[in-house]
């Protein structure tokens, strides 16, 4: 998050899968720190090529934070 508050710019776009290390709750916690923060949600189908598909969603969600720097 240091290097997004170093940006000189007004907004910033950052896609991050749901499957990501981070939680969205932290994530947009953290991003909130920063400015004013709208979250876009699509969900698609998870890619199945693992062979572990048990524990696997059946879908997966692309979040698309909008920050506007404060």
């Amino acid at each position: 998050f240091e290097l997004i508050s170093k940006l000189k710019a007004k907004f910033v776009l950052i896609s991050f899968n749901s499957e990501g290390f981070i939680a969205r709750e932290e994530f947009s916690q953290n991003l909130a720190k920063l400015g004013e923060v709208q979250i876009l949600e699509q969900k698609y189908n998870a890619f199945r090529g693992s062979r572990n598909l048990a524990s696997r969603p059946t879908h997966v969600s692309e979040l698309l934070y909008v920050l506007k720097k404060a």
